[in-house]
């Protein structure tokens, strides 16, 4: 199956849910971890309908963890500075 516009693009659904886990991570601790089975439920949605490949959506997951860590440790460093 060829996409519309086949060229490689981070998925767009994968990113808000890992960014999402990241920030509940550094939040309430270790335990939200677990959220991480809605990050790969998500990607597997994805993959499985064909919308999206492995590798869209590990890109996506990887920009969400970046977003996510990057955006808290501004949000730190801005608040106690």
């Amino acid at each position: 199956m060829i996409k519309h516009g086949s060229g490689f693009r981070i998925s767009p659904h994968t990113s808000p849910e890992a960014a999402a886990v990241t920030v509940l991570v550094f939040i309430f601790g270790p335990v939200m971890l677990l959220g991480g089975l809605l990050v790969a439920w998500v990607c597997w949605a994805r993959v499985r309908l064909a919308e999206d490949t492995f590798a869209e959506t590990a890109a996506g997951v990887l920009l969400g963890i970046l977003v996510g860590g990057l955006g808290w440790i501004g949000l730190i460093v801005f608040l106690f500075s």
